[in-house]
């Protein structure tokens, strides 16, 4: 089914017009949207998600007599992306209850995404992200861990280069993807890293300047260097590591841009 894609927030209007990019384009719609909800949206069907700038998919039935309403905490200045079929009409209230018609998010709190079919009742996949999200301790904190979680998958079979591209930018995306890489190496020479145990055991400090951030965290690891002849037993076994990672804003997502560690 074709989708409608709205980038920064979605006002659903009479002829349903979408945003993509900083340029208003307008979309043909099989259904006309009013620039209120004419259904109230109760308390019990709003359900409290968490989202970043990884894309979060919702999919349920929305109808012209029941609302369905999705709840998020962002901060001040970040933007909402949302994706959803076009006969579906959705509003995003601020934490002041007041319908979102435009620019970035106005205030740090709770949003609620209100979502309704305009007529009779329609299935929907509602896709969410945040973008130009504001760099907390927290946010640098999960971008590490999917840093982590990623690892097996890179520095091993299937070598996956889509989560590099995700997770890294700058320098250490460069060091990651160029020809003479640990990855273009492991795979060379028919090796790979076999990850036990990846905890932060200790976040010592962080810092955001705005356009870039740091956090200083402590980190057990136990992995494995597997190569034809077996186990390198010099690269292998349990560690605990002091690593900063350096973070940079990559089109509205932060990614990790550099990173430095000691045993």
């Amino acid at each position: 089914m074709k989708k409608l894609i709205l980038c920064f927030t979605f006002l659903a209007i009479s002829g349903c017009d979408a945003l993509r990019g900083s340029s208003l384009l307008v979309s043909p719609a099989s259904a006309k949207c009013p620039e209120k909800p004419t259904v109230v949206l109760s308390e019990k069907d709003v359900e409290e998600i968490s989202l970043n700038d990884q894309t979060l998919t919702k999919s349920g039935q929305a109808s012209s007599t029941k609302a369905i309403g999705y709840k998020f905490a962002a901060q001040s200045g970040e933007r909402i992306s949302l994706s959803t079929n076009p006969d579906i009409c959705t509003w995003v209230y601020s934490p002041d209850n007041q319908i979102i018609s435009g620019g970035k998010l106005p205030k740090t709190g709770k949003y609620i995404i209100e979502v309704s079919a305009p007529k009779g009742t329609k299935n929907f996949d509602l896709q969410i992200r945040l973008l130009d999200i504001v760099l907390t301790k927290d946010v640098a904190l999960e971008i590490v861990k999917r840093w982590y979680k990623a690892k097996p998958q890179i520095f091993a079979p299937p070598f996956d280069t889509t989560l590099i591209e995700q997770i890294t930018t700058g320098k250490l995306y460069s060091s990651l993807t160029s020809p003479d890489s640990s990855v273009a190496w492991l795979k060379k020479y028919d090796s790979y890293y076999k990850y036990n145990k990846s905890e932060i055991t200790n976040v010592m400090n962080f810092s955001n300047s705005g356009k870039e951030g740091y956090i200083n965290i402590k980190v057990l690891e136990e992995l494995y260097l597997h190569s034809p002849k077996g186990i390198d037993q010099e690269s292998s076994g349990t560690f605990t590591i002091n690593a900063t990672y350096y973070f940079r804003n990559d089109n509205g997502v932060w990614k990790i841009s550099d990173y430095q560690k000691s045993r």
